[in-house]
């Protein structure tokens, strides 16, 4: 019996705002912990420094990006719930 994980689930989003930093705050989230996970970059794209990875039920902190634009990606193999907003 195998015990690899495929990732069934990808989801991708990017905030900004011109001129004026970005902050990201979560009001729920429920992922398999350890397994599923919520990746938060200070940028727009993945290439940029990353303010944080999450997992489980436990929400972080209000997320502050030094970048106009923040990028979240969420990877999954099963259902979760995450919710955000831009603050």
């Amino acid at each position: 019996m195998s015990t690899d994980r495929v990732i069934e689930s990808v989801c991708d989003w990017r905030a900004g705002n011109e001129g004026e930093f970005v902050s990201l705050e979560f009001t729920s989230m429920l992922t398999e912990c350890s397994y599923d996970y919520v990746f938060v970059y200070d940028g727009h794209t993945y290439d940029s420094p990353l303010l944080g990875s999450f997992s489980g039920s436990t929400m972080p902190d209000v997320l502050i990006a030094t970048a106009q634009y923040v990028s979240t990606l969420h990877t999954s193999h099963s259902l979760g719930e995450v919710n955000f907003h831009q603050v």
